[in-house]
């Protein structure tokens, strides 16, 4: 009767475990960008990257104390949009920058991103006026989780996400 009841008693914990972890939420999607509460008809939803780009750096002409570089990843979506993000930084390698980069101006270290929807009034895309770009990477696979928010001069609103792929990639002109 004891050994029943200690039975019992395990497994309906292990059940409770199974269903406290079957039920986290991890806020992350992957493989996907969402915009949401943006003022612009169109913009806000969930959009699947389709492809990325990647631009290996080249040194700015920023007045700043060290040299400083800037590099580009492009994500291509599935409208047709383009997220467009431009590191700054102090290393000049050839492989896309790893490590948390927080958002902020040109010439400045850390990264500039720009939405570019297939169609808007906006002529050069929603400006990610905070947040941050975090940037992984497991052999070719490159892990780009971002969050931030867009300018209120552009709709406001957030953009969150998560490209997950093997960037091509691409030639400076």
């Amino acid at each position: 009767m004891m050994k029943k009841r200690v039975l019992a008693i395990s497994l309906a914990t292990l059940i409770v475990l199974a269903l406290i972890n079957g039920c986290k939420k991890d806020d992350k999607e992957l493989n996907a960008i969402v915009i949401a509460g943006n003022e612009y008809p169109n913009i806000n939803g969930t959009f699947v990257p389709v492809s990325g780009t990647y631009y290996a750096p080249g040194i700015t002409a920023c007045n700043y104390v060290k040299p400083l570089y800037f590099s580009a990843f492009y994500i291509k979506l599935d409208n047709d949009a383009t997220l467009y993000l431009t590191f700054y930084s102090e290393s000049d390698s050839d492989i896309i920058p790893t490590g948390t980069f927080n958002a902020g101006e040109s010439c400045e270290p850390g990264f500039i991103g720009l939405y570019s929807p297939a169609t808007t009034t906006k002529a050069i895309g929603l400006r990610i006026e905070s947040g941050t770009v975090t940037i992984s990477r497991k052999g070719t696979t490159y892990d780009a989780d971002i969050d931030g928010t867009f300018a209120a001069a552009d709709g406001g609103g957030t953009i969150k996400g998560n490209f997950n792929g093997v960037p091509v990639i691409g030639e400076r002109k």
